[in-house]
């Protein structure tokens, strides 16, 4: 395949911790190769949002030179997708019921289409703007809740659809720096939680519904994932920053040393669960011993209880929405966070599920990225942002004689198809 006939695309991930730049090239089988990457740290970053906007942008540029002269590819020409998070960023259900007038009061697709057309209305506050929507379920009237309900018996049919919304203002920041650094506009900005699925499971592995979680710098996003799409996702601004702060209260160190005891907690033989053998145990921040002694077991009991909460925070919000009864598979993390000792174990122990590092599939390039899990998100983003805007291209070809609400459900369909 020529340079001319390939796909290749850019991901851009601006995290708390550092920027993130990944070219791609897709192959005729559905491969990833990874062409170049570029990381520099973000350091104007608070939990998924830029600070200040010139600092980033001059960063951004950086990163971007440096994927692509290990690419030799020219980041201008192809599309480029970019990762949004943010503490501004929320989802909001919104539902849709018909009186089901299938054949023989059997569901049909025309009902599923005419309740997603109501599910389609949503009031958005003033500010706000919705990045995007997505079908969860279909409700029948006995209150059971399917992925297709077409062909079931029903009175009544309801449709549930998830809506990703953020600020107008913020997401025009984000957005307008990687305009600037590009020259153009990205060709699409998608939330985070919904890419990070996508860098690890096919859909032969969305049967039994799967959980991905992310702990990144500043947020842990999540994701539940179904046969159909995306059934549940958000984010949390609790992540390794937190854990740094949570260290550097407790003992009374800068944050610096507490971000200095996340990331070497393996060196210092200390795990994310408390460990018999920390007890009575000192560790050090320098080798020379100088630094003030902390006692191991307490750094571990800090962070078990930190990680504890966020799991089962995640637990109950699942649970309260609906989403946990789907979930039936293996749970994945990833992020920088991933590499944390003891979090797998902290993970199977609260969630009560099979529990393993994210790994992306069909993907080769340097070990640095395919076998990093911070690189899940940048990975993910390039598989996501490639199917939508394959999904976008295809909803544009349809004949016109189509109403919004129809090309709407036909995009869903589509979408859950190719997942």
């Amino acid at each position: 395949m020529s340079r001319k006939e390939s796909e290749i695309y850019t991901g851009i991930d601006i995290g708390t911790h550092s920027i993130k730049v990944l070219t791609g090239e897709f192959q005729g089988d559905g491969s990833l190769r990874i062409l170049g990457h570029g990381e520099s740290p973000s350091l104007k970053m608070s939990k998924g949002e830029i600070t200040d906007a010139r600092f980033v942008l001059e960063q951004l540029r950086r990163t971007m030179s440096l994927a692509a002269e290990e690419s030799g590819v020219d980041i201008n020409r192809w599309p480029v997708f970019l990762a949004l998070s943010g503490r501004h960023l929320r989802v909001q259900n919104n539902v849709g019921r018909v009186h089901v007038k299938g054949a023989g009061g059997l569901v049909s697709e025309e009902d599923m289409i005419a309740a997603a057309k109501l599910a389609n209305s949503i009031a958005i506050a003033d500010g706000q703007v919705p990045l995007h929507s997505y079908m969860r379920f279909h409700r029948l009237d006995d209150g059971r809740e399917l992925l297709n309900a077409v062909g079931q018996g029903s009175s009544t049919l309801e449709v549930e659809l998830q809506y990703v919304l953020g600020s107008h203002q913020r997401i025009n920041t984000v957005c307008g720096v990687v305009a600037d650094a590009l020259g153009m506009r990205a060709a699409a900005a998608i939330y985070t939680p919904l890419v990070i699925g996508c860098a690890s499971l096919r859909g032969e592995d969305l049967s039994k519904g799967s959980l991905s979680i992310d702990l990144g710098a500043g947020t842990t996003s999540y994701s539940v994932l179904t046969s159909i799409g995306c059934l549940q996702c958000g984010q949390y601004t609790i992540g390794c920053e937190q854990l740094a702060n949570d260290l550097s209260v407790a003992f009374q160190v800068t944050i610096d040393a507490g971000r200095k005891l996340v990331r070497e907690l393996g060196s210092l033989g200390c795990s994310a669960r408390v460990q018999s053998s920390s007890h009575g145990r000192q560790i050090y921040l320098d080798r020379s011993r100088k630094s003030k002694a902390i006692p191991a077991a307490g750094v571990e009991q800090v962070i078990e209880l930190r990680l504890r909460e966020l799991f089962e925070l995640l637990r109950q919000d699942l649970h309260e929405s609906g989403a946990w009864q789907w979930v039936n598979g293996e749970v994945l993390l990833s992020g920088g966070g991933a590499r944390i000792p003891g979090l797998l174990e902290i993970a199977r122990e609260v969630l009560q599920l099979p529990v393993s590092l994210a790994r992306p599939y069909q993907t080769s390039g340097p070990s640095a990225v395919v076998a990093s899990p911070s690189y899940i998100t940048a990975i993910g983003l390039l598989r996501c942002g490639q199917r939508d805007l394959r999904v976008q291209q295809e909803r544009d070809m349809e004949p016109s004689r189509l109403g919004d609400s129809l090309k709407l459900v036909k995009q869903f369909f589509r979408v859950l198809v190719n997942w």
